[in-house]
């Protein structure tokens, strides 16, 4: 669960940026994985308010703001309230340590990474191994991905050799971050591919697609994530509901 929070901003200093400066906290925090990338900034006299979208619960923790936006924030005093009522449109994974992670680009909510054992997603709050430009990463390829997607209405033949083939330069570079991440945090990290019912090898390699280890299922039941070719670092649904 998550919530929507308030984040004020009263000026320190005399500062004619105070606007913009405000304005890069806020799209860092994002960056971060902190909140959401919709917000609303509104003025009011000698201080500012943020209305965003919490990706975790304790997303605004002073533990998880970046160190190099530091120099903004010190010109200014900065509290928050967050709001009393959980956001019920999605969960987030609540698991300590995931067996595995999956890279899903095509069904998530705020973070394309989701937990291999209950196929929730997970905030990037939760990999502290991994850096702002990593994270900024990770975002860059699942927007890139959502504006192919939305490009398939009016180029369908473009989208499809991007988005539909295993070979493609955008799968190439998807495999490269995901296989970044694994090393990182030290956990499998597959890259979910969209892919037809009764399929039984990989498309990527000819090996036979092996049953995914853990029954997702029985957590979700709108995953159908049931294979998956370890070489490749590639899972599947060929179950389609």
């Amino acid at each position: 669960m998550s919530k929507v929070a308030k984040i004020i901003f009263k000026k320190k200093i005399e500062n004619d940026n105070a606007d913009l400066d405000v304005l890069y906290i806020i799209q860092s925090l994002y960056c971060n994985g902190q909140i959401l990338k919709e917000f609303v900034i509104e003025e009011d006299n000698e201080k500012f308010q943020a209305i965003v979208t919490l990706t975790n619960i304790d997303s605004l923790e002073k533990k998880y703001w970046p160190l190099d936006i530091k120099e903004f924030i010190d010109k200014f005093d900065i509290s928050y309230k967050i709001g009393k009522e959980n956001l019920l449109y999605w969960n987030s994974c609540v698991h300590e340590e995931s067996s595995f992670y999956i890279m899903d680009l095509f069904y998530n909510c705020f973070s394309p990474i989701k937990c291999g054992d209950c196929l929730e997603e997970v905030p990037f709050t939760n990999f502290p191994e991994l850096d702002q430009d990593d994270r900024l990463e990770i975002l860059k390829i699942d927007e890139l991905v959502r504006s192919i997607v939305h490009i398939s209405e009016y180029d369908l033949e473009y989208a499809n050799n991007q988005l539909d083939n295993i070979h493609s330069p955008l799968i190439k570079k998807i495999l490269e971050v995901c296989n970044k991440i694994s090393i990182k945090v030290q956990k499998s990290v597959y890259f979910h591919f969209p892919i037809g019912t009764n399929i039984n090898v990989c498309p990527k390699c000819g090996s036979k697609l092996e049953n995914i280890p853990i029954d997702i299922t029985k957590y979700s039941e709108y995953s159908n994530i049931d294979k998956v070719c370890k070489n490749c670092n590639l899972v599947f649904s060929t179950n389609k509901k």
